[in-house]
């Protein structure tokens, strides 16, 4: 019989150490290994946290113990990063300079005391790639922001063409 119920102690068990050590609470933003979403629902056996891209993620409770477990909440925010591709014929520094504005235009999603950051990643004769690394606040506006990003850099090159 035990050996039939062993999962399920383990999952009960690990929810014991959730519950007194609280490293999440539902409504908070967790990672979890190859997971990441909000804290929907925790119980005795498991764990459901609803993704970014609607999805339900069941995870069990055992798993909890055995996985680093990020709280995107509690850490000060969501750090993202946003890939950019240009010519390299194109400024360099001028199109940092756009980056850094459409960045500051966010300022009101970005975390207090935090800028917008680029970096350059990598630079071939043909292109070069660049970065946008800006902390959000609110880790269930990540997508909604990246997609701003993208959609406003694109105007500001079709306008420069």
């Amino acid at each position: 019989m035990i050996m039939a119920y062993r999962n399920i102690l383990t999952d009960m068990a690990a929810s014991q150490f959730v519950s007194t050590y609280q490293p999440f609470k539902v409504g908070e933003w967790i990672e979890v290994g190859d997971y990441y979403g909000r804290v929907i629902e925790r119980n005795l056996i498991q764990t459901r946290i609803l993704t970014p891209d609607n999805e339900i993620v069941v995870i069990p409770n055992s798993l909890l113990l055995r996985k680093s477990i990020i709280n995107r909440t509690r850490s000060g925010g969501l750090r993202i990063q946003i890939p950019v591709v240009v010519e390299t014929r194109r400024d360099l520094k001028e199109i940092e300079e756009q980056l850094m504005q459409i960045g500051n235009e966010l300022k009101v999603d970005l975390l207090p005391d935090s800028q917008p950051q680029v970096r350059v990643t990598q630079v071939t004769p043909d292109e070069a790639r660049l970065v946008l690394l800006l902390q959000i606040a609110n880790p269930a506006k990540r997508d909604q922001i990246i997609s701003d990003v993208q959609k406003n850099f694109h105007e500001v090159l079709s306008k420069r063409r």
